[in-house]
């Protein structure tokens, strides 16, 4: 028996407790967390009854917590063909960005800030809108009531509109607008989301339809920051 061979029991013991530690290290070290970006096709059922595909990425390269598997989401994008016209039409956010940039984008008024989440794609006689969130209701003097923003495609590129001058004032939402909590679902789905997902959606435990009917005019005050306190509130617009 060689001199650095462990001569009792409890010395060998003592070794294998060490190597399974140090495998341990190792596995967590390179554990999966997560696919970091995804692709895949989602249909969406319009206002009208037709239904069209869109193609869609996302990137997850966002924060995490040391308790959670995956990283958050980075960056999506949306491509998709006009139904009538054929035009190839993209949209791409990047989220998961810092309060500074976004505060930046709406006192500048960048066409497309950053940091939305598309919630509902509209055709109304073959103009294009989409509906996003406002996703700033927490950052003063730039808080949008109702939290909703609308984007028309025309010549080319996106152009913000007023939310008075939405196509439909009680709509679905109609695609996948938590991209960090629908992960399983695409995967579960072979990445080919159908109309029964995207249509069925909930928002807070509440059915995703949203209703503006009761909207006279959209504004961007430091009180509405508390949109919580008001009357008239989130789940008001969300109904069945």
């Amino acid at each position: 028996m060689r001199a650095d061979q462990p001569t009792t029991r409890n010395e060998r013991y003592f070794m294998q407790r060490i190597l399974g530690l140090f495998c341990l290290v190792a596995v967590l070290a390179g554990c999966d967390h997560g696919e970091r970006e995804l692709r895949w096709k989602e249909d969406v059922l319009l206002q009208d009854g037709r239904v069209i595909t869109l193609d869609r990425v996302a990137k997850y390269e966002g924060s995490r917590e040391l308790t959670q598997k995956n990283y958050g989401l980075s960056w999506y994008a949306v491509d998709f063909e006009h139904p009538v016209t054929r035009e190839k039409i993209h949209w791409e956010s990047q989220v998961s960005i810092s309060s500074d940039v976004i505060v930046k984008a709406l006192r500048e008024r960048w066409e497309v800030p950053p940091d939305l989440n598309i919630m509902a794609l509209m055709i109304k006689s073959n103009d294009i809108y989409l509906v996003t969130d406002s996703n700033r209701s927490t950052y003063e003097d730039v808080c949008a009531y109702p939290l909703y923003m609308l984007y028309k495609w025309e010549s080319n590129r996106w152009k913000r509109m007023k939310l008075e001058d939405i196509p439909y004032r009680k709509f679905a939402a109609n695609v996948l607008y938590d991209l960090n909590g629908s992960r399983d679902v695409i995967k579960a789905n072979r990445y080919n989301v159908k109309v029964e997902i995207t249509s069925n959606q909930t928002l807070n435990y509440v059915p995703s339809i949203i209703d503006l009917t009761g909207m006279t005019k959209q504004t961007f005050t430091a009180e509405n920051c508390n949109w919580l306190s008001r009357d008239w509130t989130e789940k008001e617009h969300l109904s069945n």
